[in-house]
């Protein structure tokens, strides 16, 4: 078998979901941060794997983190949490059939989870569902008293929705509810209460059935519709202000609107980015980088922060210490 092991610094708290499409096994763990220089990971030819993503969203000032794992088919898996480690094993013997299918898509259409779980309660009544209109999709909240395992999705081409089935929750609202959106992702919002489950409709564009992803939190439900990758906006122009001899260099950025924070990432060496730069997160602007080496040289980029996730990396600026 094929064996991936997630390490944290204490037990971990997590859901994990297998998604039909993109085909693959989606972790969340609440209340988590990553530690990992390399976000994505593309590992050798393995009949089983195609690659390995990471990445984190800020809900409620608190940072979670996300780990998907895409499949080239339908491969058996076993979860064992073993104290601050959660290993995934994969049978090969199923995988070796699936090397030739083509690499899955984008889109998560037609959701099918299989949900394993610990040590996070259930949903089985509905609270509230906002949606937020970011810069380049929109962010559907479905809040509960706990996270929602059992769901399933489907679209509609004429007219255009997509369609979640909450299974085994309860509404508190009487009647079909509705929520005037009129973005240029979701026209409206309505949810109503089945006898065995909730059906919340989004009504929206052909262009977008196939621009949705869906991941459960501690609280309820994600849906993301449009590009839900990156916040799009990079954090502008750095300025910097510093006084001769100092230790420290004071950045400062142009602001991104609907950033709700922002990474900073720095190196001794150009060329920084994401990947291979020193993190620091959750900052303001403007930003002071303290206990630098006096004459030495630093590089610096700066990301912006949303519920959608982190932009792409700032223009590039030096600092000389003691300049």
């Amino acid at each position: 078998s094929l064996i991936i092991t997630i390490k944290g610094n204490r037990s971990l708290t997590y859901t994990a979901n297998q998604q039909s499409n993109p085909k693959g096994l989606l972790f969340y763990f609440p209340d988590t941060a990553l530690d990992i220089g390399k976000r994505n990971y593309s590992p050798p030819n393995n009949g089983i794997i195609w690659s390995i993503k990471t990445g984190e969203i800020l809900e409620d000032k608190v940072i979670k983190s996300r780990i998907f794992i895409a499949l080239k088919g339908d491969t058996p898996y076993e979860l064992t949490p073993a104290g601050e480690e959660i290993q995934v094993a994969f049978s090969k013997a199923t995988a070796i059939s699936n090397e030739s299918k083509t690499r899955p898509k984008s889109a998560a259409k037609n959701q099918k989870p299989k949900p394993h779980y610990k040590n996070v309660p259930t949903a089985t009544r509905l609270k509230t569902v906002t949606a937020t209109p970011l810069q380049n999709n929109i962010v559907v909240k479905v809040e509960a008293d706990g996270t929602v395992k059992n769901f399933n999705s489907f679209t509609i081409n004429k007219p255009a929705k997509i369609v979640f089935d909450l299974y085994r929750i309860k509404s508190p609202f009487k009647g079909e509810q509705k929520i005037a959106v009129d973005s240029r992702w979701l026209k409206q919002i309505r949810y109503f209460e089945h006898p065995d489950k909730v059906r919340i409709v989004l009504e929206t564009h052909e262009e977008y059935l196939q621009q949705y992803s869906a991941f459960p939190t501690a609280t309820g439900l994600l849906v993301h519709v449009g590009d839900s990758s990156t916040v799009t906006s990079k954090a502008g122009q750095i300025n910097k202000k510093s006084n001769l001899g100092t230790k420290q260099v004071t950045l400062a950025w142009d602001k991104v609107s609907n950033a709700t924070s922002y990474n900073v990432y720095l190196s001794t060496a150009p060329g920084v980015t994401r990947q291979n730069g020193f993190k620091i997160s959750d900052v303001k602007n403007n930003h002071a980088v303290v206990e630098l080496k006096r004459g030495a040289t630093y590089y610096f980029v700066v990301t912006a922060v949303n519920q959608s996730g982190e932009s792409n990396e700032s223009g590039e600026i030096s600092f000389t210490v003691g300049e």
